[in-house]
């Protein structure tokens, strides 16, 4: 009764988990700090 496959669970096509697609967050979550730039000033306000 319940079989029919929504847009959403097949996904879009053949675009699946290509490889690399979240290696943008890995090197963010493995990262060593500091995580700000050097000459980072942080404001008075």
């Amino acid at each position: 009764m319940l079989d029919v496959q929504m847009a959403v669970d097949g996904g879009c096509g053949d675009t699946g988990d290509w490889e690399g697609r979240w290696n943008h967050v890995k090197k963010f979550l493995e990262r060593s700090g500091p995580f700000t730039h050097p000459d980072f000033e942080p404001s008075t306000e």
